[in-house]
């Protein structure tokens, strides 16, 4: 890590992720014997978009690498397959493709929970407490009362909808 910004001769000493041997990345298609090779290693194969423009696609694939899964990339036209980003799972039985990015986050994290970093972190007792009171809001604001006073009810009554 870096107290300050690196200068150009700090970032070239650092090891990178250059000095990671490359994936090969696929065009439209997993050649066959891609395909033998992937379905003995059980490797998810990740579809995204062949120009790096569409956004889904690109937190899609950096969630695979936060995570350091080690999958196969085929790249696609978005033109020609609208089903991208989707993540082809190995011994998936459902059959059903996902190219929601939220929902491809929850499974990459179900998949692999014990690989850091963890996308959906348990919530503090702080977080716990301001939604619960959020909740509550609605109980807690006197029928019929202006609108305006949503955001002051907290600080405007008392649970029994006195006036503090």
């Amino acid at each position: 890590a870096f107290s300050a910004a690196p200068s150009w001769d700090q970032l070239h000493a650092t090891p990178s992720l250059s000095n990671k041997p490359s994936r090969p990345i696929y065009q439209d298609s997993l050649p066959e014997d891609v395909v033998v090779t992937q379905q003995k290693q059980q490797q998810p194969v990740l579809y995204r978009d062949k120009d790096c423009i569409c956004a889904a696609s690109q937190s899609v694939w950096l969630a695979l690498e936060c995570k350091n899964v080690e999958y196969l990339t085929v790249l696609v036209s978005k033109e020609e397959d609208e089903a991208i980003p989707r993540i082809d799972w190995p011994k998936n039985d459902d059959n059903v493709i996902e190219t929601d990015p939220i929902k491809l986050l929850e499974q990459i994290q179900k998949r692999y929970p014990d690989q850091s970093p963890h996308f959906y972190p348990k919530l503090s007792m702080a977080v716990d407490s301001s939604r619960c009171s959020i909740m509550r809001l609605p109980g807690i604001m006197p029928r019929y009362s202006h609108p305006d006073f949503d955001s002051k009810a907290p600080f405007l009554f008392r649970e029994d909808g006195t006036l503090v």
